[in-house]
C-alpha cells in the first residue's frame, strides 16, 4: 500500500492510496490503523490514558475505489 495523498479533517482523514488488487481493503485498513496506533502509543504512551477506552481509531471506515478515474479527477 503506497500513500499518494492525505487530507486531515478535524474528526477524520482522507487517504488516497495505491495498492495491489490482491490486497483486501479490509486488511489494508486493519494494517494501517494497527500500525499507526502502535507507533503513536510507543512514542507517546500517555495518550492511551487520554483516549476513550484507550483506542486511537474508531472501528468504522469508508472505502471507495477510483481505478477508472485519473488522479486529477480524484483530487477534484
Amino acid at each position: 500500500m503506497i500513500p499518494i495523498a492525505m487530507e486531515i479533517m478535524p474528526d477524520h482523514i482522507h487517504l488516497l492510496v495505491d495498492c495491489k488488487p490482491q490486497l483486501r481493503l479490509s486488511d489494508a485498513i486493519k494494517i494501517l490503523k494497527g500500525n499507526t496506533a502502535r507507533w503513536l502509543f510507543l512514542s507517546h504512551p500517555e495518550l492511551k490514558k487520554q483516549l476513550w477506552g484507550g483506542h486511537l481509531w474508531n472501528p468504522s471506515y469508508f472505502v471507495a475505489t477510483v481505478s477508472d478515474r485519473s488522479l486529477e479527477q480524484v483530487k477534484k
